[in-house]
């Protein structure tokens, strides 16, 4: 059956371990938040949300550790964070462990295709391809609206031919 879900499903998997850490970082670096805060955007961005169980001890970790601080906020009861000059250099040097990340998840989705889904080699450098095409791409999409609209475009035509491909091919089945 081809997909024409247009909607992520929720999952239960979090992130790869120790990446909840730089995750935080990175979201405080838009600005000062609260738990609950960092976690709605951690969903937003993941589908998957951490539980206060899991973001409560690493604010205070962070904390201990210098990288983030408590800010003064329009509401008592609510406790917002941001980062230190020690936390905005951490999330620098984040980006050596980036290269760790996109080289696990390189790995990650080749066993994925390759052995789960059964994807010819031909198939999955093709797919790999697009794929980093598109990351390649991310730094002049951020910087030129346009070339995002451009962008979506281009994948939203593909995704098109390929489920009508999919439809030819079970309509023959």
């Amino acid at each position: 059956m081809c997909g024409r879900s247009h909607r992520r499903p929720r999952h239960r998997i979090g992130v790869p371990r120790g990446m909840l850490f730089y995750i935080t970082l990175s979201i405080l670096e838009r600005g000062p938040m609260s738990g609950s805060e960092i976690m709605d955007e951690i969903d937003y961005f993941t589908d998957w949300r951490p539980s206060p169980g899991s973001i409560y001890p690493l604010l205070s970790k962070l904390r201990e550790q210098g990288l983030i601080e408590q800010v003064e906020d329009g509401d008592p009861m609510l406790k917002r964070f941001s980062l230190t000059e020690k936390g905005e250099s951490e999330v620098h040097e984040a980006q050596d462990h980036m290269e760790s990340f996109k080289s696990r998840y390189r790995t990650i989705r080749k066993i994925y295709w390759r052995l789960f889904q059964q994807m010819s080699m031909n198939l999955y450098e093709s797919n790999s391809q697009l794929l980093e095409a598109v990351e390649q791409i991310q730094q002049v999409v951020r910087e030129k609206p346009e070339a995002a609209t451009k962008l979506q475009k281009i994948l939203k035509n593909a995704t098109t031919q390929i489920n009508e491909l999919c439809e030819a091919l079970e309509d023959k089945l």
